[in-house]
């Protein structure tokens, strides 16, 4: 397994520590819970800026649709 050292501010390594307390859990242990979690599951948030980024983006114009005739409903 790798190991990775960062920085955050001491107000976060506050949090850190009460969160991982809370769940039993060692401060490592926490982090790299919550670090695979972000990764496994893409955040709603990121798929949806993914595709409105993509708006604007066509170029062209747009093919025509073709529509059947309209088809009597059967109630």
């Amino acid at each position: 397994m790798s190991q990775l050292n960062f920085y955050v501010p001491e107000k976060i390594e506050k949090k850190i520590k009460e969160a991982a307390k809370k769940k039993k859990m060692s401060i490592s242990s926490y982090v790299a819970e919550l670090v695979k979690q972000t990764m496994d599951e893409k955040p709603k948030s990121l798929i949806n800026s993914q595709l409105l980024s993509l708006g604007g983006a066509w170029q062209g114009e747009f093919a025509e649709l073709e529509r059947g005739a309209p088809q009597e409903r059967e109630d």
